[in-house]
C-alpha cells in the first residue's frame, strides 16, 4: 500500500468564487490535517486573491501557508505526484495528462464533482472512467449529504453549533446573493419588515443595485477573505447565501439559512435545489416545510405557477411565523451532519485503501 502525500489540485474559476473557494479549503485541510504536500494550480489568481489576500496575482509560482500555488499557464510537470485532483471537471492541461501517464506508479486521478443531493449521486460516486488513449483511470468523487457519497468539507476546527437562541429581537440578516431580480425582491421584503434590523450585503454588483433603489436598512460591508467568512456568518440571525462553499459554511453555523443555487439558463438548477429541500425538510412539520420552500423558491426566482403565487411580503410573514421551528430544525440538521465523516477524511481514506 502506497501512502499518498503529494497532491496536485487543479482549479478553473468558472464564475464568482465557488470553485476556488471549495478547492482552497480542501488544499489547506489536506496539508494542515493530513500532512499532504499540496500544490494548487489556478487559472485566475485575481479571483483567488479576492478570497486570500496574501496571494500575489502577478506571481506565477508562490507559497501560501503550506500550499504551493501555480498559475495555470505554468503548471508543475515532471515531479512525482501521488494524487491528482481535477476540480469540477476542469480538464487538466495536456502536458500534465501526458506527464502523469508516463509516471510509474501512476497517481490516483480524481475528478471532484459539484455538490448535489440528487439520488443518482450515490450510484456515480467513485465510478471509474478509462482514458481512451492513455489507459489511465479517472475516478469521480461526489460530495454529498448521505451515506455512500463523499461527504461535505468540514475542518476539525469546526465545532457543533450552540443551541439556538429565541429569535424575538429584530433580525440581523446577511444577504450574500447573486445580482439577480429575485435577490432584489428578497432584499426589499426584508428591508420593509419590522422584524428585520439590518440587511447586510457584501460590496459588489448586488450592493450597487440595492443602493441605486435606496433600500432602507441596507448595510454594505467589505468583502471579507475566506478565513474570516465563517466567523462573520455566526454574527447573523438569518443567512441568505449563494453558491456551494457559502452554502456549506452557512449550514455549519446551525442557523436558519436560505441557499441561492447557481442559476443555469436551462433551469437545470431547479431539480438540484428541490433534491436538497426534499432531504432537508425531513422531520420538519408540513406547514413549516411549505413556508421554508416558498422563501427558498422566492430567492431562486422559481415560480412554477406565477398566477397562484403569493406576494413576497406574505411569504416572508409566513416564514417568520414558523421561524422558531425552522431554527430548531436547522440546528438538528447541522448536528446530525457533523456526526458523518467529512469529505477530506473520506478522500484520504479512499486513497489509502488502494
Amino acid at each position: 500500500m502506497r501512502v499518498a502525500k503529494r497532491c496536485d489540485i487543479y482549479c478553473r474559476v468558472v464564475d464568482n468564487f465557488g470553485d476556488i473557494g471549495v478547492l482552497w479549503r480542501l488544499a489547506r485541510q489536506l496539508g494542515d490535517e493530513f500532512g499532504w504536500r499540496v500544490r494548487l494550480v489556478v487559472d485566475d489568481l485575481t479571483a483567488f486573491h479576492a478570497i486570500e489576500p496574501t496571494i500575489n496575482d502577478k506571481k506565477p509560482q508562490q507559497w501560501c501557508g503550506k500550499t504551493e500555488v501555480f498559475a495555470w499557464k505554468c503548471p508543475p510537470i515532471g515531479d512525482f505526484v501521488d494524487v491528482v485532483i481535477e476540480g469540477f471537471g476542469c480538464q487538466l492541461p495536456q502536458g500534465v495528462v501526458g506527464a502523469i501517464a508516463a509516471q510509474h506508479p501512476k497517481p490516483h486521478w480524481l475528478n471532484l464533482e459539484y455538490l448535489s443531493a440528487e439520488n443518482w449521486v450515490r450510484e456515480h460516486h467513485l465510478l471509474p472512467s478509462q482514458h481512451p488513449q492513455l489507459g489511465m483511470t479517472k475516478t469521480f468523487f461526489f460530495p454529498g449529504f448521505v451515506a455512500g457519497t463523499g461527504g461535505l468539507l468540514r475542518e476539525r476546527v469546526v465545532q457543533p453549533p450552540p443551541p439556538p437562541l429565541p429569535m424575538q429581537a429584530p433580525l440581523k440578516v446577511l444577504l450574500f446573493a447573486y445580482d439577480l431580480p429575485s435577490s432584489a425582491s428578497v432584499a426589499k421584503v426584508l428591508a420593509d419588515s419590522t422584524r428585520v434590523a439590518v440587511v447586510s450585503v457584501p460590496t459588489g454588483a448586488l450592493a450597487k443595485r440595492l443602493l441605486a433603489i435606496r433600500l432602507p436598512k441596507l448595510d454594505v460591508t467589505a468583502f471579507v477573505p475566506q478565513r474570516e467568512f465563517d466567523a462573520l456568518l455566526t454574527s447573523f440571525d438569518l443567512l441568505l447565501v449563494r453558491g456551494e462553499d457559502s452554502f456549506i459554511r452557512a449550514m455549519w453555523t446551525g442557523k436558519p439559512f436560505v441557499w441561492q443555487i447557481y442559476p443555469q439558463d436551462d433551469r437545470a438548477h431547479w431539480p438540484k435545489l428541490e433534491a436538497f429541500l426534499d432531504i432537508y425538510c425531513v422531520g420538519l412539520a408540513a406547514p413549516a416545510a411549505r413556508s421554508l420552500r416558498a422563501l427558498w423558491h422566492l430567492a431562486n426566482g422559481i415560480q412554477a405557477n406565477p398566477a397562484a403565487s403569493e406576494p413576497p411580503a406574505c411569504l416572508w410573514e409566513d416564514y417568520l411565523r414558523h421561524l422558531p421551528e425552522i431554527a430548531a430544525h436547522a440546528h438538528r440538521w447541522t448536528t446530525a451532519q457533523m456526526k458523518k465523516p467529512d469529505l477530506a477524511s473520506n478522500l484520504v481514506a479512499w486513497v489509502l485503501r488502494l
